[in-house]
């Protein structure tokens, strides 16, 4: 979206169960919140930097 359109510099969306809203913007254009965390998990796995079961653990610890 950011890239189609410049002049988009943010979306907001809205948060379900009392959470605070997720802004995505150019810088971070992550949906959700926690997937800037996830996809840095995944990225140590693929690496080896982690092994499986630290991945699943650190996945429910990100809170996905």
């Amino acid at each position: 979206m950011f890239t189609r359109n410049p002049d988009v510099t943010g979306i907001t969306f809205p948060a379900p169960y009392g959470r605070a809203a997720h802004t995505a913007t150019p810088d971070d254009p992550h949906v959700l919140p926690h997937d800037r965390a996830l996809t840095a998990i995944m990225d140590a796995r693929q690496r080896s930097e982690i092994t499986p079961d630290e991945m699943i653990a650190q996945i429910r610890q990100a809170g996905a």
